[in-house]
């Protein structure tokens, strides 16, 4: 379901002293850049939806089917209503 999708996630460029209480050497950081390197190309799975960056909107429609039996999804083109 899409109560399942909501997982806080971090990104960042570089070390912040405040989150760890070691800052990575210098050999750790070419290490990740070469691992990363490696992992380049690899996505994540598409979405069962096709939607990408709807979460919200999909949860929203999720929780008004199980009142309602259909909904209709509108608005101008290039929104992303398609998957």
């Amino acid at each position: 379901t899409l109560e399942d999708w909501f997982v806080p996630v971090l990104f960042q460029e570089q070390a912040d002293p405040q989150l760890f209480r070691r800052i990575p050497t210098r050999h750790t950081q070419d290490t990740t850049a070469q691992g990363d390197q490696r992992r380049f190309g690899k996505l994540p799975a598409e979405p069962e939806t096709g939607f990408i960056g709807r979460s919200r909107e999909l949860l929203k429609l999720q929780r008004l089917l199980r009142k309602h039996d259909y909904a209709v999804v509108r608005g101008i083109g290039g929104e992303g209503k398609t998957p």
